[in-house]
């Protein structure tokens, strides 16, 4: 069973679609009680503290 896993995208924010795949896959991924690693070359601010994760 998958444990882990890293999704690697260009912002921290949803700014079109393929950011919302990518911040959407992620949050029900955690729902699913898998550790999910969130890496993003830029960010309009933390998502982490925004509440996304």
């Amino acid at each position: 069973m998958i444990k882990n896993v890293v999704i690697v995208y260009d912002y921290a924010f949803i700014e079109g679609g393929a950011a919302s795949v990518a911040i959407d896959t992620a949050l029900r991924l955690a729902e699913k009680s898998i550790n999910v690693y969130f890496f993003a070359g830029s960010g309009r601010h933390n998502a982490k503290a925004s509440g996304y994760f």
